[in-house]
C-alpha cells in the first residue's frame, strides 16, 4: 500500500494482508531490513502505474 522513508534511513512498507477468504485482510506495516526476512519477489508495478485516488464530494 505505502513506502515511508524516515529521515532516520530506515524503510517502512505498509502492507494489506488476505488471511484466509473466511477472514478478509489486514493492516500491517514492516521495517525494511529486517534480521530473516528476505525479498520472496519483485514487483514490476511503479507508483506511476495506479491509479487516481477517486475524488469524493461532500453531500
Amino acid at each position: 500500500m505505502a513506502r515511508l522513508d524516515p529521515a532516520d534511513g530506515r524503510t517502512e512498507y505498509q502492507v494489506t494482508l488476505q488471511t484466509t477468504r473466511d477472514r478478509g485482510t489486514v493492516h500491517r506495516a514492516y521495517w525494511w531490513p529486517r534480521p530473516g526476512v528476505r525479498q520472496a519477489h519483485g514487483s514490476t508495478c511503479k507508483p506511476t502505474d495506479r491509479e487516481p485516488v477517486p475524488k469524493t464530494t461532500a453531500g
